[in-house]
């Protein structure tokens, strides 16, 4: 029995409330469901599922991403795409019926892995025109993006108006294309008289 009258009874007593204890947290921990493991576990696959079918998603969503970008964008160096961007802005300007002044090109620069190859283009007339060349210009077949337009009036009394436009095409960047006018070739050619 649990006495702790007596000095002699109290370390009997002790060991013996520490035993009950002991005892009971061991059956509570026997009689206590354990944790269901497969539940867990349907509970991770269901999760793991659900993240490659958002995975996929999203890499369809990038790829329909990119192919639409992919209409923006030259391929080619600046040497390669600026003479064919200059072409194509004469001949916008022609159809508008607008005077071309000047095509300048600016220095390119590289940004979210594109190069921008931006130009300014300066052309005459009358401003409807204008209007309607800028709408040219950016349209997935020109591929560009205007960033600038300044209007000027022009000299006289004339209804003429002169306008600066800041364009910009944008290149992705591809393998290094050596130029034409890089590369020397050397040719020896010898003549010997006939006898």
């Amino acid at each position: 029995m649990i006495s702790f009258r007596n000095k002699s009874d109290v370390g009997a007593s002790v060991a013996i409330i520490f035993a009950i204890v002991v005892l009971a947290v061991t059956l509570g921990a026997m009689l206590l469901p354990k944790p269901k493991v497969k539940a867990n576990s349907a509970t991770m696959l269901k999760t793991a599922t659900q993240i490659k079918i958002d995975t996929k998603k999203n890499e369809d969503a990038n790829k329909v991403a990119l192919a639409e970008i992919a209409k923006w964008v030259y391929a080619g160096t600046p040497q390669q795409i600026a003479p064919t961007i200059f072409a194509r802005v004469a001949a916008i300007s022609q159809a508008h019926k607008l005077k071309l002044q000047s095509i300048r090109p600016q220095k390119t620069a590289d940004a979210d892995g594109l190069t921008q190859l931006p130009f300014q283009i300066s052309v005459s007339g009358h401003f409807p025109e204008i209007a309607a060349m800028l709408r040219d210009l950016e349209t997935p077949s020109e591929r560009l993006s205007v960033n600038l337009l300044q209007i000027s009036t022009g000299e006289g009394s004339t209804d003429e108006v002169l306008a600066t436009i800041g364009a910009i095409a944008f290149l992705q960047p591809g393998p290094s294309v050596t130029s034409p006018a890089s590369t020397t070739t050397t040719t020896t050619t010898t003549i010997i008289p006939k006898p």
